[in-house]
């Protein structure tokens, strides 16, 4: 689940991307948004039977003087030469009333449909037209698609089958425009297209031929329009005027309509919007996988590679001390070490004449009374020197000689 959330935020990142480049190409430093385009009303007649009238129906309707709206079946055997589509059904210029009529014949078709919206930037009608022209004296003479408000007068484009006039692009003055080339050719199968752009309050119109008749495209420059033109579209009106009083036999069947659209464009979402809604869209899809039943347990993967080594980790305190051990078994005893060196000697003279002065030093702190006392006194100090005492020979007579140095000192 984690990885397909992974998978959707990289997704959504990648989308916020591709829309930011994409928004590069627009105006940032106005903040404008990208325009959208959209259908206001369509209308290609292919849901109606052919012959069928239409003055009833929703968006169609004519005056009572024109009688019942038409619809023109076409097949590609059909005699009449009419050729908007290969077959199909379309808006019968002149209502039903073909060639081998006497009189001049009227018709105008109105279709409803809602004008542009208050956001809106620009509108556009786009029709294809069949028309046929007849004779130089004779023929379609006054017909077109134009649009309805109460401002708009004949605001629209204008056929009239006449030397020096055919296609021309009429403005809500009345005022007619042409593009130099040779109009009366301007006839058969046609796109046509009128555009009105509400920052310039002008209105644009064109013409192309559907089939190549090396005309190329007219292009009729701009007409000026009104706020209360732009405020108040309601429809457009398809008119035909027949004269067949002069030839009963022209071909002049008026100007068939058909594959009409009606489009205006609009801001489209701010890149901040559209990142909201991408993103709050994620947060939904999210929400609704969270909540999804979690699936069987999948088998284990295999084990992968070993890591790499980690860093050596600090020293640890040090642990508390071990028992003593128990006593190991004594070793065995060392060889002999060599016989050390004779220490210093003291003569036995030495020693008993060292006794003889210490006595008679010590004498005034215990004073003996004769000299035997005083013998047995020196006898204790030369004991206590032959406890240390290393004396040269090997016979010493200490007491015979501490008697002698005494009666040398008592008997001078």
């Amino acid at each position: 689940m984690n990885t397909m959330k992974q998978t959707m935020a990289v997704m959504a990142v990648a989308f916020v991307g591709l829309w930011t480049v994409n928004a590069s190409y627009g105006n940032h430093e106005d903040g404008d948004s990208p325009s959208v385009k959209n259908v206001v009303w369509e209308e290609d007649f292919e849901s109606y039977a052919a012959g069928t009238a239409i003055q009833d129906t929703a968006n169609w309707s004519n005056s009572s003087a024109d009688g019942p709206i038409r619809i023109n079946g076409y097949t590609e055997t059909s005699d009449l030469g009419q050729r908007v589509d290969s077959d199909g059904q379309a808006l019968d210029g002149n209502s039903g009333n073909e060639q081998g009529g006497t009189t001049r014949i009227w018709s105008t078709s109105r279709a409803a449909f809602p004008g542009p919206t208050a956001d809106a930037t620009s509108y556009t009608v786009k029709f294809d037209a069949n028309v046929q022209y007849g004779s130089n004296s004779n023929g379609t003479s006054n017909s077109g698609l134009f649009l309805i408000c109460a401002e708009c007068g004949e605001l629209g484009l204008h056929y009239q089958r006449a030397n020096g006039k055919g296609w021309g692009f009429v403005g809500a003055d009345g005022r007619k425009q042409h593009d130099g080339q040779q109009p009366w050719w301007w006839s058969g199968d046609a796109h046509g297209s009128i555009t009105l752009d509400k920052a310039t309050m002008t209105a644009t119109a064109t013409v192309a031929s559907i089939v190549d008749q090396g005309w190329g495209t007219a292009d009729f420059g701009t007409q000026p329009i009104t706020q209360a033109i732009w405020d108040g579209i309601t429809g457009l009106y398809v008119q035909n005027d027949i004269n067949l009083s002069s030839n009963p036999n022209d071909a002049n069947y008026g100007m068939d309509v058909d594959n009409i659209v009606v489009s205006q464009t609009v801001p489209g979402p701010t890149v901040h919007e559209q990142l909201t809604d991408v993103l709050a869209g994620q947060a939904a899809l999210e929400a609704k996988l969270d909540n999804l039943p979690a699936g069987s347990q999948g088998p284990a993967g295999a084990d992968g590679s070993p890591g790499a080594a980690g860093d050596t980790g600090e020293t640890g305190a040090q642990g508390p001390q071990g028992k003593a051990g128990a006593d190991g078994v004594a070793g065995a005893a060392g060889a002999a070490g060599a016989a050390g060196a004779d220490a210093p000697c003291t003569p036995c003279a030495d020693v008993t004449s060292a006794a003889v002065e210490l006595a008679c030093k010590l004498v005034g702190v215990n004073t003996p009374t004769n000299v035997p006392e005083l013998q047995a006194f020196a006898q204790t100090i030369v004991d206590t020197l032959l406890i240390s005492a290393n004396i040269c020979e090997t016979e010493c007579d200490v007491a015979a000689g501490i008697a002698a140095d005494i009666d040398a000192k008592l008997n001078p």
